[in-house]
């Protein structure tokens, strides 16, 4: 089973955001949850927390600074 989370920066406008691109995407084999980041190195959290809760894939969403954060996040998860 796939487990999806867009982080998504929560100041991120430009464009359609995720939610609004991923839904009716779903089957029943991938689940797709969408994490709006609140403050600065938020998505750091949110991607440390999602790759310890068994995410199978992170999107970015937003610009370098959100993948950045995003990378970091990864990297400083402790997966059991």
């Amino acid at each position: 089973m796939k487990k999806l989370a867009f982080i998504e920066n929560g100041k991120y406008r430009k464009g359609i955001m995720a939610s609004n691109l991923i839904a009716g995407c779903t089957d029943s084999e991938t689940t797709i949850d969408v994490l709006i980041t609140r403050k600065k190195a938020h998505a750091i959290e949110l991607a440390a927390n999602a790759v310890s809760a068994g995410y199978t894939h992170l999107i970015a969403v937003g610009g370098d600074g959100t993948l950045n954060e995003v990378v970091n996040g990864m990297m400083r998860s402790k997966i059991s």
